[in-house]
């Protein structure tokens, strides 16, 4: 009988242990698995933040770009206008130059008008002299 009590006791012992070394089993796989789904959120998280990172990297590079090009696009404008006022103006000066020119050409032209007129007067005047000498002499 004692025999038998021992016996069940002890079936009964292995059994607890038994038992108690299957749940620490299933705990430890737990917190395994736990462990490893935390790592694996971890590194999706560190994936993602990366991800995020180069985005913003790339749209920053993207904006530089942009200022960039803006920028370039502004300059030629401006250079654009520059040569556009400076061939204004070397055309103005040349129209002013053309107009000097005519002025000058018309004030040479009165000039010589005026003389042309003179040297005519005196030439008149001239010949009448002469006309009168010869018909005085005549009579």
């Amino acid at each position: 009988m004692i025999d038998d009590l021992m016996m069940m006791m002890m079936m009964m012992m292995m059994m607890m242990m038994m038992m108690m070394m299957m749940m620490m089993m299933m705990m430890m796989m737990m917190m395994m698995m736990m462990m490893m789904m935390m790592m694996m959120m971890m590194m999706m998280m560190m994936m993602m933040m990366m991800m995020m990172m180069m985005m913003m990297m790339m749209m920053m590079m993207m904006m530089m770009m942009m200022m960039m090009m803006m920028m370039m696009m502004m300059m030629m404008m401006m250079m654009m206008m520059m040569m556009m006022m400076m061939m204004m103006m070397m055309m103005m000066m040349m129209m002013m130059m053309m107009m000097m020119m005519m002025m000058m050409m018309m004030m040479m032209m009165m000039m010589m008008m005026m003389m042309m007129k003179e040297f005519n007067r005196i030439e008149n005047i001239v010949m009448f002299h002469k006309l009168y000498h010869t018909l005085t002499l005549n009579s």
